[in-house]
């Protein structure tokens, strides 16, 4: 009776040891899956502002720059250079409006993206993984997010490059 209890009491104890190091393991790397980044190699400013050129280039809007730093500096905290970014694109925006189905989508809209700089110095663009979201969604979500998706990630991409250096001819 002894043998059997001690058997029932350890495998009770791994169960829900099993259990809380699945449930931590699973609740860390969801955070990779729901967030993407990417760093960047231009200073905070320098993305903060190609950013906003390419997003114009594609065709997209920004209506709105939140500089979270400098709203917590307004009420006496310091923290490093943080930037979200609404970006719109009215035409993906109308076919979710405008869907009845569709609308449950709107507290991602607009899409929205962050600059943040890190107490190294690193440039971090970070964003929803709004393509796995998607796939969570009916048709017409799921078409528009992916398209959107795509063309985010885009701006992004173009938007990190390296700059090249300007040479200067002719200058002594």
């Amino acid at each position: 009776m002894k043998s059997t209890f001690k058997m029932l009491a350890a495998a009770t104890s791994g169960f829900v040891l099993g259990a809380v190091v699945l449930g931590t393991s699973a609740g860390l790397s969801a955070q990779h899956f729901m967030i993407e980044e990417t760093h960047s190699p231009l200073d905070f400013d320098a993305t903060v502002s190609s950013i906003t050129e390419t997003v114009n280039e594609k065709g997209w809007k920004l209506p709105k720059i939140y500089r979270l730093d400098k709203t917590m500096e307004k009420h006496g905290y310091e923290v490093n250079p943080v930037a979200v970014l609404e970006l719109c694109h009215p035409e993906h925006a109308h076919k979710i409006l405008k869907d009845e189905d569709s609308l449950k989508v709107t507290p991602f809209m607009p899409c929205r993206i962050s600059v943040y700089e890190r107490d190294n110095g690193d440039v971090v663009v970070a964003r929803m993984n709004s393509g796995m979201m998607s796939n969570l969604f009916h048709r017409n979500i799921a078409q528009v997010m992916g398209t959107a998706t795509e063309q985010v990630e885009g701006i992004i991409a173009a938007a990190t490059l390296p700059k090249p250096a300007i040479a200067m001819t002719g200058v002594e």
